[in-house]
């Protein structure tokens, strides 16, 4: 009877830790964001041209063994700091890790203001959250978030910018994060007015 309970017990031990092999794991993944240019938030354009945000994941299991080729899904979620958000395309990045269990999601063709959160999932055991980020600063010069297709920076984008002049301030139109807006931030402003959400964009 020993022999048989020993055998049984190794049995569960070895199938758990098969069974964790195959298992997302919350406190052994990790995720991480890249740095703003310029310190104090994430500067985004329509077309791709500005700073993206790339969020960089490893999926590991309990063991701390990376997972390949794990289904896994990065989302820009706004948050009750967010004043407008709008995303060219889709708000959600989705891939497949590599063979050290590693994914990377970028986004760009985002406009609005404020703040967001990012959460990461992982879908090849199920629908697992992993990771996430929360309240992160962006702005872009779609300051409206209207993300039109043709011409989503125009007056009403300008008239928002010009809100935050001297002597006044807002971060969300301190493109350099300067501490003041100025010709610097206009030049960024102006370099975008009169453009559209890019059908390039992923």
């Amino acid at each position: 009877m020993r022999t048989s309970l020993g055998g049984t017990l190794l049995w569960l031990w070895c199938s758990s830790i098969a069974l964790a092999d195959h298992i997302p794991d919350q406190a052994r993944s990790t995720c991480g964001l890249s740095e703003p240019a310029h310190g104090c938030q994430y500067v985004f354009d329509l077309v791709g041209a500005a700073e993206p945000l790339v969020v960089s994941v490893t999926v590991r299991d309990a063991f701390d063994v990376p997972i390949a080729a794990c289904s896994t899904s990065a989302t820009l979620i706004p948050n009750g700091g967010t004043i407008a958000f709008c995303a060219c395309s889709s708000a959600r990045r989705a891939g497949y890790t590599d063979s050290t269990g590693a994914v990377e999601f970028v986004f760009d063709g985002i406009g609005g203001r404020g703040t967001l959160d990012v959460r990461v999932i992982t879908h090849c055991y199920g629908d697992i959250p992993i990771c996430g980020v929360e309240h992160i600063e962006f702005t872009s010069p779609d300051l409206d978030a209207s993300c039109e297709p043709l011409s989503a920076i125009d007056v009403i984008d300008l008239a928002i910018w010009a809100g935050g002049l001297p002597p006044t301030y807002s971060q969300y139109t301190d493109y350099n994060c300067s501490g003041t807006v100025d010709v610097i931030d206009l030049g960024v402003f102006a370099g975008s007015l009169g453009t559209g959400c890019s059908t390039g964009d992923p």
